[in-house]
């Protein structure tokens, strides 16, 4: 049976050289040139991938996560440079089959593509959970949650997820569930705090028929259709203390009546709840039951907001341009310069905020190769920070803090740009777009001394 091998690197001799020496093997090779084509030609049907790792735009670190991501268990060999055997190591640890190094020895090459070739990955794919939802992050924070995980992956306690808004406390709970013995069933999500209460008792525990006008047929609730799987019980803090009540029931006995209904029902469901908000402080101002508290409070799993993980930002950064990319048949890169404004803000929105930033100034900027700081509108980062401002410093005049704020991000903006060009005015005036008048008055204005910069 004839053999799929693609190929990824940017110097068409590579593709070249593997397909001679495969010649006459059964093999059909397949050739890309740069990362973005070639995740686009990653399919079922490919049973190798030989990636180089330093390509423009999308690297081979891309082309592998995304095929660990989309096709488990697809061999990947990354080529790498004489003199980066760390980076090979470091490619191996993120999933990677083998490395070759450049240049090339042709008997290692052969025998490393025959033995990646005799994996049967799709076999390893049946037996392993192909479609796990994908947890971005190397913080010490996020590893520990995620080895949480693996720890009570055989346990149906309830896990309750506290975490800012935009902090990704569904995909958390979607990765618990993957992780544990009810994979195979159901999830369901329901945010708690976005149903109004009159209509969250009938959505959760479902209604008998003839039970209000309109109730013309019995209906099944969220929890019997989660029977033998699992129900996020999203902001759970938001409940109506009515609904506390009859929640705290189907905690303890897995028992719950229908709205109108007079027979119990029962069902096996596991509960993961999530919750921006302070549970204890609601107990103590009667907010919410202390015995519903201590019921879901079995095991707690606390999440970081983006400003404490900020070694995640650029993976993040990364991984949602690179969906757009592939989505829009697109190769566009970030600035390093935008990128460490990206690092250095503080993402009030959290995850949430900083994929649908990335979203919509890559449409804005879909004609370019590369976006940098000078293609960001401000009102992007404004609109968050003004918000976030508003509860941190009580200041609601928003001219006062949009003026604020321009002023603070125009100084950092001219702060790297005069460091990036040694203080030389023209240059900055030539990168920037700005000017040489007006960016001279914008200097004068952020306090800056120009001698500071040149050496």
């Amino acid at each position: 049976m004839e053999k799929i091998i693609l190929v990824i690197d940017d110097v068409k001799e590579i593709g070249k050289t593997i397909e001679m020496l495969m010649e006459g093997k059964d093999c059909k090779i397949i050739k890309k040139y740069n990362g973005l084509s070639g995740i686009q030609a990653i399919n079922e049907k490919v049973d190798l991938i030989i990636s180089d790792i330093k390509m423009p735009g999308v690297d081979g670190f891309e082309v592998l996560k995304y095929a660990k991501e989309k096709f488990l268990g697809i061999p990947v060999i990354i080529i790498t440079g004489f003199g980066d055997i760390a980076i090979a190591v470091k490619a191996i640890k993120n999933g990677a089959y083998d490395f070759i190094t450049k240049p090339f020895h042709i008997d290692e090459i052969e025998n490393k593509i025959n033995r990646a070739l005799n994996v049967n990955w799709r076999e390893q794919s049946n037996k392993e959970n192909k479609n796990q939802t994908l947890i971005i992050g190397k913080n010490e924070k996020i590893i520990k949650i995620l080895d949480f995980i693996d720890t009570i992956h055989d346990t149906d306690s309830i896990v309750i997820i506290y975490g800012e808004s935009g902090t990704g406390k569904e995909l958390i709970a979607k990765r618990i569930h993957e992780s544990s013995r009810r994979k195979n069933e159901n999830f369901v999500a329901v945010n708690c705090a976005a149903i109004p209460f009159d209509l969250l008792e009938s959505e959760l525990f479902g209604y008998e028929k003839g039970a209000f006008t309109g109730a013309n047929t019995l209906k099944q609730g969220l929890f019997e259709i989660a029977d033998n799987g699992t129900i996020f019980l999203d902001e759970i803090g938001d409940i109506h203390p009515l609904l506390q009540a009859k929640l705290l029931r189907i905690l303890q006995d897995g028992q719950f009546y229908r709205v109108g209904g007079t027979k119990p029902c029962k069902v096996n469901t596991r509960i993961i709840a999530a919750t921006n908000r302070n549970l204890q402080e609601m107990v103590l101002k009667k907010e919410f039951r202390e015995d519903l508290y201590y019921r879901i409070n079995i095991l707690p799993i606390y999440l970081p907001p983006v400003r404490e993980r900020k070694e995640d930002i650029e993976e993040l950064t990364q991984y949602f341009l690179n969906k757009l990319c592939i989505k829009y048949n697109k190769t566009i890169t970030l600035s390093q310069e935008l990128m460490q404004l990206f690092i250095e803000y503080k993402w009030p929105g959290n995850v949430r905020e900083l994929q649908n930033v990335i979203e919509r100034i890559f449409l804005i900027n879909r004609d370019k190769s590369t976006i940098t700081s000078k293609d960001l509108p401000l009102d992007v980062l404004l609109e968050s920070s003004i918000s976030n401002n508003y509860a941190t410093t009580g200041d609601l005049n928003y001219k006062r803090l949009k003026k604020k704020i321009v002023w603070e991000f125009d100084t950092l903006y001219l702060t790297r740009l005069l460091k990036q060009t040694n203080g030389n005015i023209s240059k900055a005036a030539r990168i920037s777009g700005i000017e040489r008048k007006n960016l001279n008055v914008k200097i004068k204005k952020a306090s800056l001394d120009i001698n500071t910069f040149r050496i």
